[in-house]
């Protein structure tokens, strides 16, 4: 499995880092978020649909976290990272009787920063836009090659739109301090949307191999849960995720070519025909 997980990232510190401290005063982490803009691959129409992300960063290395304690709200941020994901236990309770709500571990993904640098202090919001729209093409910038663990899962809304989902396995080049030293592969999920989606879903499977050039997509997603002490049903905000959206994939190994897709839509076609013809 190959090994190319790099994260660029250009952005305005969106609130003061916080950070997290031992006993003894030694940096054990810190944590931040930063606005950061799209650049869509179409700059004629990339002024009028600015499009803004706030991934989330978690830093464990002593040396960066220092750096880190120094920078403030409003500050521009640069930082080169890698995309990793950390198996954890959620813990919702209930806001009406304060009872735990047992849910499944699952992956959270973050990017761990590898060199960061404070490049302007304390911008205004129009100061940091202008410089935002110089850099868009670097201000969230992902490029991963990994191996699909599953099935990709394709959907199709009622307007038409196709959105696919699959998950990679990324092997990890980088030694993330404080992380556990058996893990050494991390599961990031990648969402493609439209033409992208319909090639993705026709032509992956599991153990294909992909490049993927993209931007980081954060979210938080909402679920309904309901409290089995008191049966009480409540909206509850997931953790932040954070996954890939492809400007482009490039298929590398163990994928369908266009040729292999377009003879198996012609062969479905023609048992289309001869089932309709014998009935």
């Amino acid at each position: 499995m190959s090994r190319h997980n790099e994260i660029i990232l250009y952005g305005k510190m969106h609130k003061d880092p916080l950070i997290r401290l031992t006993d003894d005063g030694d940096f054990v982490m810190a944590r931040f978020s930063l606005d950061t803009i799209i650049g869509n691959r179409d700059m004629q129409s990339y002024v009028d649909k600015l499009r803004y992300q706030q991934p989330w960063i978690l830093a464990r290395d002593s040396e960066i976290i220092e750096k880190i304690s120094d920078y403030h709200k409003n500050d521009m941020i640069y930082l080169k990272g890698v995309l990793t994901t950390q198996e954890i236990i959620k813990r919702p309770t209930c806001p009406n009787c304060q009872s735990p709500i047992p849910i499944d571990k699952a992956n959270a993904t973050y990017i761990t920063p590898i060199f960061i640098k404070r490049m302007e202090q304390n911008v205004t919001d129009a100061q940091a836009l202008e410089l935002l729209k110089d850099s868009c093409e670097i201000s969230n910038q992902a490029m991963i090659v990994g191996t699909l663990c599953r099935d990709p899962q394709s959907f199709t809304s009622k307007k038409g739109k196709t959105t696919t989902n699959y998950q990679l396995a990324v092997n990890r080049k980088y030694f993330i301090k404080d992380g556990d030293p058996m893990v050494k592969t991390d599961y990031p999920w990648v969402r493609s949307y439209d033409k992208i989606a319909k090639n993705d879903a026709e032509a992956l499977s599991t153990n294909s191999e992909v490049l993927i050039d993209g931007f980081i997509n954060s979210r938080i997603p909402t679920r309904k849960l309901t409290c089995e002490a008191c049966g009480h049903s409540f909206d509850w905000n997931d953790l932040p995720v954070l996954e890939i959206i492809p400007y482009s994939v490039e298929y590398l190994k163990n994928c369908k070519s266009l040729e292999e897709i377009d003879k198996e839509k012609d062969e479905l076609a023609e048992n289309l025909v001869d089932q309709i013809l014998k009935e």
